[in-house]
């Protein structure tokens, strides 16, 4: 009687292909609505630590939370607010969001800019 030796190439490579698949579905699956390459410059503002809720508003003027769209209502109030546009973002997109959280006592308002190369 023979005794088979035990092939594991064909079992890791099937494994090694079910990750290779369920990391690329959870890529594909997973909405990038936040795309920093496209951020407006600035040469002025200084480097600090981001805190409390991140807003991210687009060029139609949609507000987003954690990827989801929210209404003015919905945003979660703090002291500390951040808020993500592209550089395409008109001003007048903008400035409601700007009024409505200094209207209910947001101190502090902080847009993520990209540093331009002096």
């Amino acid at each position: 009687m023979r005794k088979r030796k035990n092939s594991f190439n064909s079992s890791m490579s099937d494994i090694a292909f079910l990750l290779l698949l369920f990391f690329l579905i959870l890529i594909i699956a997973s909405p990038q609505i936040f795309d920093n390459s496209n951020l407006p410059k600035s040469n002025q503002g200084e480097r600090i630590v981001l805190e409390g809720s991140f807003l991210y508003i687009d060029k139609k003027g949609f507000l987003y939370l954690d990827n989801k769209k929210i209404d003015f209502a919905e945003i979660p109030l703090s002291d500390k607010m951040a808020i993500y546009s592209d550089k395409t973002t008109p001003y007048a997109m903008i400035a409601p969001l700007i009024d409505y959280l200094k209207q209910n006592s947001v101190k502090s308002i902080q847009f993520l800019v990209r540093q331009t190369n002096e």
